[in-house]
Parts: C-alpha cells; structure tokens; sequence
C-alpha cells in the first residue's frame, strides 16, 4: 500500500488507525504504571476525535454538497457535544460511556447509508471489490458490538453476570478481527480504492 495511491477518504482511514493506536498505547501505559484515574480522560479525547474523524470520512466518501463547510461542522458539532457530556454529565474521571454509545449510534447510521449509497451508485463493478464497502461493513460489525456491550456492561458487572469474562474477551476478539480487517483492505485494496465519480 502507498499512502499518495489512496483517495481522500482512505487517508483519514489511515490517520484514524494511527490515532487509536497511540490512545490504546497511552492508555496501556497508564494502566501498567497504575495511573489508572488518567485512563477516562485518554478516552473522553480519543472518542471525540475518533468520531469527528469516522464522520470526515463518509463526508469525503459521499461527496455531499458543501463537504468542506460540513467538515468544519462536524468538528464543532462533535467537540461541543464532548464538552457538553464532560460539564454536564460524565466529567474526566468517569468514563465517558455515553459518548460512546452516541458514537456506535452515529457510525452504525452512517455506515448503512453508505452501503445503500453504494449498491445505488455502483454501476462499474461489483459492490464486494469496493474497499470502501468492506470498510462500512466491518464497522457496522465493530459498532454494532460494542453498542451492545456498553448499553449492557454496567448491569452485568452489578449483577455480577457469570459468563462476564466470555464477554470481555469476545469484544476484545471482535475488536481484533475488525482492526485486521480494516487492514487487510488497506493492504490488498490499495488500487480498488476508489469513490464512486458518477454519484
């Protein structure tokens, strides 16, 4: 893969793998030298940024009228939620599930709008070589999941649910699956990339 061959989309793709990357590893740092009441304010910030970059992503994707003022506004839009769930609801120190479950919310709509824009507009190939395809897809399977599990994980740790540990472990290995995936497309895809021009 050659990042100069990948359209405007995939290269925020690339940047958002970087930039959950750095949060896991600062975040495994703080957990392996115990500073664990810093971990909610690594993830109040990721989160933030995660979703203003997944949603400049489908902006770019989709081509709408007016991408960029819809960038610019989806990143005041984003930090203005975040800081409205830090003053009024969840500060630093907690974790800021509320956000995430807005943001599972956000990319699973996205992510089904795009795959019906590109079985719509798709007339050149067949809708399974299109990497961006394969992108919405394993995001609707990662989001999905973790919708499911931070809706539910508070009253199975109350409830002290046996199979809690099968839980853990199974998000973690979705998580794994998904990320391998992403990359895998961007590995083996990089001239199937394409947004469609004809939209």
């Amino acid at each position: 893969m050659r990042y100069k061959d990948l359209d405007s989309a995939m290269r925020l793709l690339v940047l958002l793998l970087i930039t959950i990357t750095i949060c896991e590893l600062i975040a495994f740092v703080l957990y392996k030298t115990q500073h664990y009441s810093y971990r909610p304010v690594v993830y109040h910030f990721s989160c933030v940024f995660r979703i203003m970059l997944v949603t400049a992503y489908f902006i770019k994707l989709l081509k709408p009228s007016g991408g960029t003022r819809l960038i610019v506004i989806n990143v005041f839009l984003w930090l203005f939620a975040g800081g409205l769930n830090i003053v009024l609801l969840q500060p630093l120190n907690v974790l800021n599930t509320n956000m995430l479950m807005l943001e599972c919310f956000s990319v699973i709509t996205m992510s089904l709008y795009s795959v019906y824009w590109m079985i719509k507009n798709d007339k050149e190939e067949a809708i399974f070589v299109n990497a961006h395809f394969w992108i919405a897809v394993l995001w609707l399977v990662l989001f999905s999941s973790t919708f499911f599990f931070w809706a539910f994980i508070k009253i199975l740790y109350k409830n002290h649910w046996t199979y809690m540990n099968i839980v853990l472990c199974l998000q973690g290995i979705i998580n794994i699956i998904v990320y391998s995936g992403i990359g895998f497309v961007l590995f083996f895809y990089p001239k199937k990339i394409r947004v469609i021009e004809d939209s």
